[in-house]
């Protein structure tokens, strides 16, 4: 009995120094980890013994039972006491297994129940008495509730609440129930909720969703390749879509005008509906470069020389000369205006030239003109001469025959258009005229789709 009184006075000098000495400096923090805010396993009036003693650095011990008041084995996270009212009184927590502790806290401190405290950390003897302790969870709940530890996992309620106070803890539900409860559908002028689209509502084209809320595209239905099906296609970085998305063997009509550039190549029926285009000048004038043709075929054609003429004594003269041709097919993109000259020499600016050709005279016929500048070039043929009573005919343009020489007191006819050459006139006493010669002109061509 007496023995009993000197192991509890000691133990409470023990606290009291304890205490006092954290107050004055004199008492450390704790030398080990803290427990955390796990609160141990709760087992109501369980004593047994230790099995065999333990040291004071000890971080398993053995009980003699191991089983509580309904019979079932010791599990989980638990807290003990031991030797309690002794001198070597000491708090511990330990994962039990029937009548093994392992993991074992020791020392906690008496105050604080979350801290081991290496100066309360005891040896016991095989024997030493040994009781479940529900300090440390009390101690724990305690700090939780105080706000000094948080709570070890999620608190959820049995079922949802009704929360009508402001200083009621809301669930998640309430929580997430209250964000969307207030907020409205996006418009197109307003921010607000969206619902995302399906793979089936974007290829139906749906416009709302189940929540009624309009429907807004995933990124991961957009794509800039084709590599995936039912996708929204995007362009590239050059703001062009990838030509993977289209079905190159469909059929397709395009209306009004379609531009191709570079290379293009044509498979299988392919019908166009292509209409020639002819703008012919004779006289002078400027071809403005219609948009959206880049080819042009250009012909030019000089005029045709007269026949000779004879004065008052008499006389038979030759036909003139037949106008030259040029032919080329020129690019004329980037060119909005070409100025015409249709004559001798008969011009498409700079590019094509075709000279008239030379009047007939009294001895000969007039020589043809000359083409330039054309991957085609033709002189025009010369006027022939005269023959005993009959003029001489005409040279011939390559679009234009050489007039008829006149035969007998006869005038020479005029030459073909364009650019033939007149024919010559006969005379025995009076004068005569030879026939005049065509004039020049210049065709342009170019084919455009319909």
């Amino acid at each position: 009995m007496f023995t009993t009184i000197i192991e509890k006075a000691v133990a409470v000098i023990m606290a009291i120094a304890i205490s006092i000495g954290g107050i004055l400096g004199f008492y450390q923090e704790p030398q080990s980890d803290s427990l955390g805010a796990v609160v141990p396993v709760t087992v109501a009036l369980f004593e047994t013994s230790l099995a065999s003693k333990i040291t004071s650095s000890a971080t398993s011990m053995t009980l003699v039972s191991g089983t509580d008041k309904s019979g079932d084995a010791l599990s989980g996270y638990v807290c003990f006491v031991i030797d309690e009212g002794s001198a070597s009184e000491e708090f511990v927590c330990g994962t039990a297994s029937s009548t093994a502790i392992s993991s074992m806290i020791r020392g906690i401190d008496p105050i604080d129940g979350d801290l081991e405290v290496t100066a309360l950390q005891e040896s016991h003897r095989r024997g030493a008495s040994v009781k479940v302790s529900n300090y440390p969870q009390l101690a724990i709940i305690s700090r939780i509730i105080n706000g000094d530890e948080t709570f070890p996992n999620e608190l959820e309620y049995a079922s949802h609440p009704t929360f009508t106070e402001n200083t009621h803890i809301i669930d998640k539900k309430y929580a997430d129930d209250l964000s969307f409860s207030g907020t409205a559908d996006a418009l197109f002028s307003t921010k607000g909720l969206v619902e995302l689209a399906t793979t089936s509502e974007l290829i139906a084209g749906t416009a709302t969703g189940s929540s009624a809320a309009y429907l807004a595209i995933p990124n991961l239905f957009c794509n800039t390749t084709s590599s995936a099906t039912n996708l929204v296609p995007i362009t590239g970085t050059d703001g062009k879509l990838s030509q993977g998305f289209l079905d190159l063997t469909e059929n397709y009509s395009w209306s009004g005008n379609a531009t191709f550039t570079g290379e293009t190549t044509f498979s299988g029926t392919t019908t166009l509906d292509i209409i020639q285009y002819n703008q012919v000048y004779t006289a002078n004038a400027t071809f403005t470069v219609p948009t959206g043709v880049k080819y042009f075929t250009v012909e030019v054609v000089g005029g045709g020389g007269s026949g000779g003429n004879v004065a008052a004594a008499g006389g038979t003269t030759g036909g003139g000369g037949g106008g030259g041709y040029a032919r080329e097919i020129l690019d004329l993109s980037g060119t909005s205006t070409v100025v015409v000259v249709v004559g001798n020499p008969t011009n498409f600016g700079s590019y094509l030239s075709a000279t008239g050709g030379s009047n007939g005279s009294g001895a000969d016929g007039g020589a043809g003109g000359i083409g330039s500048g054309g991957d085609i070039n033709i002189k025009g043929g010369g006027g022939t001469p005269p023959v005993d009573i009959l003029g001489g005919t005409g040279g011939s343009s390559v679009l234009g025959g050489g007039g008829k020489g006149g035969r007998s007191n006869a005038n020479g006819e005029a030459g073909g258009v364009y650019g033939g050459g007149g024919g010559g006139c006969d005379s025995s006493s009076n004068d005569c005229d030879g026939g005049a010669g065509a004039g020049g002109v210049v065709i342009i061509s170019w084919y455009k789709t319909n």
